[in-house]
């Protein structure tokens, strides 16, 4: 299996992980303080975006640890913007499931 067909499974599973971290995150970052720290106005778009950010921060690290593996010292600028682009697909293909997930824990 190639690097890409690996991020993307992992990317799958940082959906999922995701997911079920939704109703943790949300009691985390919706609390009074969190709000005030993070000064976010609607709290949905705020978790949307968190675990959007976190699932690619995740899977880059996981792909530059794959390619460091495979003997190369880092990856290129467009190998960088081609697998956050593959990252972003799986994650758009799923944000129903995202967004599901979130409004289920209003």
């Amino acid at each position: 299996m190639s690097i890409n067909d690996l991020v993307k499974e992992e990317a799958n599973r940082q959906v999922d992980s995701a997911i079920e971290d939704i109703p943790t995150d949300r009691k985390k970052y919706g609390s009074p303080l969190g709000k005030t720290i993070l000064q976010y106005k609607d709290l949905s778009d705020f978790l949307l975006g968190y675990e959007f950010g976190y699932i690619i921060g995740v899977c880059m690290l996981y792909y530059n640890n794959q390619v460091k593996q495979s003997g190369r010292e880092g990856i290129t600028e467009e190998e960088d913007r081609q697998v956050t682009r593959d990252i972003e697909t799986v994650i758009v293909d799923r944000l129903p499931e995202i967004r599901q997930a979130i409004s289920r824990t209003s």
